[in-house]
């Protein structure tokens, strides 16, 4: 994850898990995920909470391994 990424990512990475995602924060984390999973972007239908959790927990190991 680059520098940049890490910033954008470290204020939704610090508010897990006890805080409710915005949609600004699901944007952040869409972006994220389509650029190092090689997907299309899209911000999934928040009735779709399995998919975002997905998404944050594979986003979260690659912050980590840069911690």
């Amino acid at each position: 994850m680059t520098s940049e990424d890490q910033i954008a990512y470290k204020p939704i990475y610090d508010k897990q898990p006890t805080s409710v995602i915005i949609h600004e924060d699901l944007k952040v984390i869409s972006r994220l995920h389509a650029k190092y999973f090689n997907h299309k972007e899209y911000v999934p239908c928040t009735c779709n909470w399995k998919l975002v959790k997905k998404w944050i927990n594979a986003l979260n190991e690659l912050y980590e391994e840069q911690l």
